[in-house]
């Protein structure tokens, strides 16, 4: 009988806690903006840490990546930063894109301003390539 009640309690002290989480990641599910943006910033890391990539600005929503003999186009198109290379075919990098502008600083930075997000919850970053 006491181990019965013990259950019992242990069981209804857990039922709440267990909500509270499952209410958190349900949050997260529905808004990856965050997550999405970090494998967006790992993909764009790894083309610019190779040294024969240079990059290009050719008008405000698009850039250029030289690869080695191959010419790539990071383009800025329907609310998606899509990744259109020559043979391969495209890559959609980032959905949910509100705004892109890509500024040349000097010859060998460019400074990229992204929006992404919806109506309700959008988040503004601004990185460096």
């Amino acid at each position: 009988m006491l181990l019965s009640l013990l259950v019992t309690l242990l069981v209804l002290s857990l039922i709440p806690q267990i909500l509270k989480l499952t209410q958190f990641y349900l949050h997260e599910s529905y808004e990856n903006y965050q997550t999405e943006y970090a494998f967006f910033q790992s993909d764009l890391s790894h083309l610019s840490n190779n040294s024969h990539t240079s990059f290009q600005i050719i008008n405000r929503n698009t850039i250029l990546v030289h690869e080695k003999e191959e010419k790539s186009y990071i383009k800025f198109k329907n609310s998606k930063l899509i990744y259109e290379n020559k043979g391969r075919g495209n890559i959609t990098l980032l959905n949910n894109v509100i705004d892109f502008k890509a500024n040349s600083i000097n010859s060998k930075i460019i400074k990229v301003t992204l929006k992404i997000g919806d109506e309700k919850v959008n988040y503004e970053k601004e990185f460096y390539i």
